[in-house]
């Protein structure tokens, strides 16, 4: 939630610890990219090229990826950047969840991909359902309600509905929507050759 810049208030109403929490968004930015900036190279970014926040997981990997560079520097030089950045990332109570991650960026890339192969499969799952019958009558019903509450009393809905039954039961009684749809294309054909 940190590093998505949610406010104090929002942290607070949603229970967590706010102490030492940066108040904005730019001056958090600022204090990962000074934190981050070690051995000569840029600091890691919040934001992309074109000032979009970058996702959780990309800012993670990117810290990630320095985070050795960064406690190398902390024991080289005397300062505290490693401890520093993960208070403000992640507050003291969840430091050591941050750390963890940090210190193991195969399990945030695992992580990563196992969420991504979650989201492949869910969807492939809503495709297939979306191809399916029943999702087809279903959207069916939804269009029908819709309409039936938009346009038509109850009891006008309920007299279609019965009819539509009993129109099914006629149909299933004469052997089924085949011979029926068969029936009705013969009879038009012959009215139409008679006029």
């Amino acid at each position: 939630m940190r590093i998505n810049g949610t406010s104090v208030k929002e942290m607070q109403e949603a229970g967590e610890d706010t102490t030492g929490m940066i108040g904005t968004y730019s001056k958090l930015e600022s204090q990962v990219k000074s934190l981050t900036a070690v051995n000569g190279q840029l600091g890691v970014s919040l934001r992309d090229v074109n000032g979009n926040y970058r996702s959780t997981y990309e800012v993670l990997s990117d810290i990630a990826n320095v985070w050795e560079d960064i406690q190398k520097a902390d024991k080289a030089d005397g300062k505290n950047r490693s401890n520093a950045l993960l208070e403000i990332l992640a507050g003291k109570n969840r430091a050591n969840i941050v750390a963890s991650i940090l210190d193991n960026p195969k399990m945030l890339n695992d992580a990563y991909k196992d969420v991504q192969n979650s989201m492949n499969s869910a969807a492939n799952e809503q495709a297939s359902y979306m191809e399916s019958m029943e999702a087809h009558l279903n959207i069916l019903t939804s269009k029908f309600q819709e309409m039936w509450q938009n346009t038509i009393n109850t009891e006008t809905a309920n007299s279609f509905i019965d009819f539509l039954g009993k129109a099914i039961d006629l149909i299933n009684d004469l052997g089924g929507l085949t011979p029926v749809i068969t029936g009705l294309v013969g009879a038009f054909a012959s009215f139409k050759g008679v006029g």
